[in-house]
């Protein structure tokens, strides 16, 4: 029986050592997480997400693929803040596809570069908004505009520096801080839909900004959508607004 025994375990010793020896087999020498792993969820932040170098789903983009059909300019002429909101939440629509850039109503917005102009009109949470499209096929999305220039109608060609429209309030932000809706969908990701937008904040910072509007500022016009009672209407843009009746009343008593 002892010898058996010894047999046995001289034959178990054998067995392991060969089974050490032998190679492992790629997918099990490191076997991969599970693919839910990576997986991005609704809800999902993207600091908090593995690194990763392709689209995301669902979630806010982290890539910023190169814009290739430049030079870009800044799509506000004069003052503004730049609100860092891509990501954020939004009720019905996920997340925030763009960022918000303020300024004063009826400030000129200009074309971020060469290309056509498309889907011109009025949309119910983007009030006037116009999509531009660049010769490489990344196209840009501005909303919430006061009017569009006279110029800009479907299918119209538009040079970077360009006014393309004026900024105003309509749509969704109605009543809310003046701004411009901007979104930025490279080529490269249009494959996605809406959720191919990435953060224009890192495309925005290295854009020109103009310091003259190296075209004549056209006239503004604005549909009026069934229904919309608050939608602007075709003519003159409010740009300011000043109280002249005691300097009037100065004036007269002089």
């Amino acid at each position: 029986m002892r010898a058996l025994a010894a047999a046995a375990l001289l034959a178990a010793a054998l067995l392991a050592a060969a089974a050490a020896a032998a190679p492992v087999p790629p997918d099990r020498a490191h076997p991969k997480p599970p693919a839910r792993l990576f997986d991005a969820l609704p809800g999902d932040r993207p600091q908090l997400l593995p690194p990763r170098t392709e689209p995301l789903v669902g979630v806010p983009q982290v890539v910023t693929p190169p814009l290739e059909a430049g030079p870009y300019v800044f799509p506000v002429y004069g003052l503004t803040s730049v609100v860092a909101s891509f990501g954020d939440g939004r009720a019905g629509s996920g997340f925030h596809h763009g960022v918000d850039i303020l300024g004063e109503l009826g400030q000129p917005l200009v074309a971020a570069a060469d290309g056509t102009v498309f889907s011109v009109g009025w949309a119910r949470g983007a009030g006037n908004r116009m999509w531009l499209r660049d010769h490489q096929g990344n196209v840009f999305e501005y909303a919430h505009l006061a009017a569009f220039s006279t110029s800009v109608r479907d299918g119209a060609r538009v040079r970077a520096g360009e006014v393309v429209g004026f900024m105003g309030d309509t749509g969704a932000s109605e009543g809310e801080r003046t701004r411009l809706h901007f979104e930025v969908h490279p080529v490269s990701l249009l494959y996605l839909g809406a959720d191919g937008a990435v953060d224009p904040a890192a495309y925005l910072s290295g854009w020109r900004r103009l310091q003259n509007l190296p075209f004549p500022v056209a006239a503004g016009w604005a549909p009026s959508p069934p229904g919309v009672a608050s939608a602007p209407q075709p003519g003159a843009v409010l740009i300011g607004v000043a109280d002249i009746a005691s300097g009037g009343l100065r004036v007269a008593r002089g």
